[in-house]
């Protein structure tokens, strides 16, 4: 189904250590690729799903992901022309150790902020190549440079935003006659907000834009306790409630080790922001 290509087979380590086996399909003349991970599809197959049907999968996935034409494969070895596009992620830093040891990251609580260069020729997933020790030798920058760079970035390229819990669980329920009250009691569902990026991807990575976090502030006119539900998003908690950090410390351990996935865990803690003095601290 698909020619002239090369086909290789990969083994790719994700957030928090997890494996995932993926198949590379390379262009001629081209040095970036997709790569389709395999794993939920051989779970199908476990399943009985047909094997033909699988490997049309793979190839409308391999299709809607591959590379633009036009795009020059060999900016990524340009500073000059990716640094409008370097951004940043956090991810925790016990969970990825190994992974800390080849990228340039600054600490930040008892997470890691990374880097990585968001690739517009893939519109629709964000696709991204992360920073590695040898692209920052290679163009001559250090740490505090990519820092600088994506902090600019980001809030710009993947703007933030914070919801009320309540308006998100209403549009899920739109279709059905489940009430938001049947799932959050009226105290909770009222004063839980989500924050996250305008892709909803790596939406943790407001944990550090400053203006959002002050303004969240402002409007409740209180300091605030961050939830880290995923690395994709943080639930916003008002302090005025009757929950003590250790309860919520427990109901986030709880959810990670039970309903999200392995390389989504962002943080066991619940944090807290000051509004005097603008910080983030772990609770």
């Amino acid at each position: 189904h698909i020619g002239g290509c090369t086909l290789e087979t990969q083994v790719t380590k994700k957030n928090n250590g997890v494996l995932l086996h993926g198949i590379r399909i390379m262009e001629p003349e081209s040095n970036i690729a997709p790569v389709i991970y395999m794993d939920g599809y051989f779970k199908d197959y476990q399943d009985g799903r047909l094997l033909d049907e699988i490997v049309m999968a793979v190839v409308e996935n391999y299709k809607k992901n591959c590379l633009i034409s036009g795009f020059d494969t060999m900016s990524i070895m340009d500073y000059e022309r990716v640094k409008e596009r370097l951004c940043f992620k956090v991810v925790n830093t016990e969970l990825n150790r190994e992974l800390l040891c080849d990228v340039p990251h600054v600490p930040f609580c008892d997470l890691s902020v990374v880097f990585y260069v968001l690739l517009d020729s893939f519109p629709e997933q964000g696709a991204s190549i992360m920073v590695n020790n040898k692209f920052m030798a290679d163009w001559g920058v250090d740490t505090d440079a990519l820092f600088e760079r994506a902090m600019y970035n980001t809030p710009r390229l993947l703007q933030g935003k914070v919801m009320p819990m309540r308006n998100i669980i209403e549009s899920i329920l739109d279709d059905r006659e489940d009430k938001v009250e049947d799932i959050l009691p009226d105290t909770e569902s009222d004063s839980m907000y989500v924050a996250t990026n305008g892709r909803q991807s790596n939406g943790a990575s407001v944990f550090l834009y400053d203006s959002l976090l002050s303004g969240f502030a402002d409007r409740i006119g209180r300091d605030f306790y961050i939830i880290p539900s995923s690395i994709h998003e943080l639930i916003f908690l008002p302090d005025n409630l009757e929950m003590e950090p250790e309860d919520i410390r427990g109901m986030i351990s709880e959810v990670n080790s039970t309903c999200v996935e392995p390389e989504e865990v962002l943080s066991n803690n619940v944090y807290r922001y000051r509004r005097e003095t603008g910080l983030v601290e772990i609770a």
